[in-house]
């Protein structure tokens, strides 16, 4: 799989996994994906993902 493919599947998975749980850490989030199959995805590449799509603590 191309790298960009696999960055859209990240990118699907991140915002599904938002829209069906909630999680009170980004290691949740972290756990969340790895689970999915993104072994290589940590606490930073998260981070910066919440901040790109403007996810919001509620």
């Amino acid at each position: 799989m191309r790298s960009s493919a696999k960055q859209e599947e990240l990118v699907k998975a991140f915002k599904a996994l938002l829209k069906e749980e909630k999680f009170s850490s980004q290691g949740e989030i972290v756990q969340a994906l790895q689970e999915e199959g993104f072994e290589n995805i940590n606490q930073s590449k998260v981070s910066r993902m919440l901040t790109k799509f403007g996810a919001v603590r509620t």
